[in-house]
């Protein structure tokens, strides 16, 4: 990074034009409304299965049909009939739940035999989520962001909708695993094309923010509203498919332009940034073509692929650092959650603050990091929630804890807000390590392993608290936060720095050194 020429000049250009102007606030607030949507409907399945599994202790009155097995309907019924109803009212005995409403859930969503098939769906989307990052990463880096940013989103919107139109087991299935595969697309490019055209100082602001998890109090009220899993998939679609329209005014990445030898487009996009932010940059073309001869003395214009993630010693080690923190706190995350039961006895209000708890320590890891730098951040707060969790082992030579569900829940929701820390900030320092030409390719590998994580994760250590004693699970998850936080020690410092474009080829630097022999070669016979 400290050679990329091209890199200087950009971020000369953004602070020249103000960091995050008019220009960079339109575009972070769009962004963070569409990554809301999704956030929105890939809850649609956990919150689905958080009102099918916690309220069916108390359930008054669940019809069900011996002869199907697997499907929504019996063949006798209407479609938006044939389901499984669950009324719970004033359930005292199941955690205090006060869940008063009518839910019509699948049959093979209710507490049974059948309840099995959920796991596949769940299984399903996660796979769809991985092969659609894997696309998205290496098309995005190929085509561009915007264009595979509002296809996939577009694509997944719409089966969100054909979601509500399942009368099988296996359609719900076919199309939540195409939401997944599309979703997964769509997070890829919008996190970096957001991050392509902000400044150095306010990068950590915009992903570590994590504002886009108030996309579950969207998800929540409508589900209030609806009370149905038909009409929800319907809200869900019909209030994400309107802001397809917003194509029109998001930016394509010009570090991207530049990177692909689209110069021309490259200079219109950053005269679009200058226009929008009121401000005047004079030697802007020459920034600019300082730009243009970095790229073109340094890269060659191909196709780069995902084994460009492992070309020197460096981006290898970047791209394991990157895949041990991403999968190892995405697995406790989701171990915590499922630790985490009712917290107030409602499970609308539950399902909000389960996930929106966690944005006041984020904010402060934006200002802590800023301070120590990226790495150190990350072994702070990864190290940190470590601790917090190993100090059940404490609390229970104390005092016996193994009917204590309250304080079990506490630690589960204390050493949570680390992990969330320790997620954003990784997720930043995946962004801004790998260069313009390879950002989606890295990117995408972060979110595999994330989806690896919350699947595989889940299972060995459900696994294994079932098995074992109650601290145990939390010593695991508090040794395994540890390793992500001396992990992330292996990136590189990348606060204060410019955003790294260059991917240099091999036979342009073998060209550049051939020139500068020759030239002292006759210096010399001078």
């Amino acid at each position: 990074m400290t050679c990329d020429e091209s890199a200087k000049a950009f971020e000369a250009i953004l602070s020249r034009t103000r960091q995050f102007g008019f220009y960079q606030k339109r575009l972070f607030l769009l962004t963070t409304l569409l990554q809301s949507l999704c956030w929105m409907i890939l809850m649609y399945l956990t919150f689905l299965k958080k009102n099918a599994w916690e309220e069916q202790p108390c359930l008054k009155s669940v019809t069900r049909d011996p002869t199907v097995t697997g499907n929504f309907t019996n063949s006798t019924e209407s479609p938006f009939r044939q389901t499984t109803v669950v009324e719970t009212r004033g359930c005292e005995e199941a955690g205090n739940r006060t869940f008063d409403g009518r839910w019509i859930l699948p049959k093979w969503m209710t507490w049974g035999p059948d309840a099995v098939l959920y796991e596949y769906v769940w299984y399903g989307q996660n796979g769809g989520m991985i092969a659609g990052a894997f696309v998205g990463g290496f098309f995005g880096d190929l085509v561009g962001r915007k264009v595979i940013l509002f296809l996939m989103y577009a694509g997944m919107s719409m089966a969100q909708g054909m979601v509500a139109l399942s009368e099988d087991w296996y359609n719900f299935f076919l199309f939540r695993t195409l939401v997944g595969l599309f979703a997964g697309g769509f997070v890829v490019t919008s996190m970096v094309l957001t991050v392509e055209h902000i400044g150095q100082n306010w990068r950590d602001v915009c992903v570590c923010s994590c504002l886009w998890t108030l996309g579950v109090l969207v998800l929540s009220f409508e589900s209030w509203l609806t009370q149905n899993w038909r009409y929800l998939a319907i809200a869900t679609s019909a209030t994400s498919l309107p802001f397809i329209g917003t194509y029109f005014i998001f930016p394509e990445s010009f570090r991207w332009y530049g990177c692909r030898e689209r110069f021309a487009e490259s200079e219109a996009a950053i005269k679009e940034i200058t226009s929008a932010n009121t401000t005047c940059v004079a030697d802007v073309t020459l920034l600019c073509d300082r730009a243009r001869l970095a790229v073109l003395n340094s890269m060659h214009k191909r196709t780069h692929t995902f084994t460009d993630l492992f070309r020197t010693r460096k981006s290898c080690r970047y791209t394991i650092a990157a895949i041990v923190c991403w999968s190892i706190s995405c697995a406790v995350y989701r171990c915590l959650l499922d630790r985490m039961d009712s917290l107030t006895g409602n499970v609308y209000v539950d399902i909000c603050i389960t996930y929106t708890i966690d944005l006041p320590i984020v904010f402060s890891a934006i200002v802590i990091n800023k301070c120590i730098g990226r790495r150190w951040c990350l072994f702070l707060y990864g190290t940190s929630s470590g601790f917090a969790l190993m100090c059940i082992i404490v609390l229970h030579i104390t005092n016996n804890l193994d009917k204590d569900e309250q304080m079990v829940t506490s630690i589960s929701v204390f050493g949570k807000l680390g992990v969330t820390a320790s997620m954003a900030l990784t997720g930043l320092v995946t962004i801004e390590t790998y260069p313009t030409a390879i950002r989606c390719m890295g990117t995408s590998v972060g979110i595999m392993s994330a989806v690896v994580g919350c699947t595989v994760g889940r299972q060995v250590l459900s696994a294994f608290s079932k098995n074992f004693h109650y601290t145990l699970p939390y010593i695991g998850y508090g040794v395994l936060m540890t390793i992500v936080g001396f992990s992330g020690l292996l990136f590189s410092e990348t606060l204060q720095r410019p955003l790294p474009d260059l991917l240099p080829s091999r036979h342009r630097q073998i060209g550049m050194k051939e020139v500068s022999l020759s030239t002292q070669a006759w210096g010399g016979a001078r």
